[in-house]
């Protein structure tokens, strides 16, 4: 099934929130406005909606909102990346409280490795 597009407003949207966060890295993957911290993907926007990397319990609490669910792109649920919806995203206090949890976790993670080719 085909993805949509992202609205244009959610993106810029996304890149206001994010200015509060100067080690964030903008970028874009599979068209979308993700940001990166560390070297590590903590945010972004996905069709109508946003994903947000938290810790476990920061998941099992989010989940208990009935808007919200796994990322899963390509029937593949993402670890630790849960997609709010736009009932959940509507409420900029709410949605910028979660994006800061998100950015305290990422910040918290080591640096990814580095693959090596063979």
């Amino acid at each position: 099934m085909p993805w949509k597009k992202v609205p244009p407003e959610n993106a810029a949207r996304l890149i206001d929130l994010m200015a509060d966060y100067p080690d964030a890295v903008p970028r874009k993957m599979f068209g979308c406005q993700v940001f990166f911290i560390g070297g590590n993907m903590c945010v972004g926007a996905f069709e109508d909606g946003y994903i947000l990397r938290l810790s476990e319990v920061d998941q099992d609490e989010l989940l208990e909102n009935p808007t919200v669910t796994h990322f899963t792109p390509m029937d593949r649920p993402m670890r630790e990346y849960l997609l709010v919806t736009p009932e959940f995203h509507s409420d900029d206090t709410l949605l910028r409280s979660w994006i800061s949890r998100s950015v305290e976790y990422v910040r918290s993670l080591p640096p990814p490795v580095k693959k090596v080719k063979k």
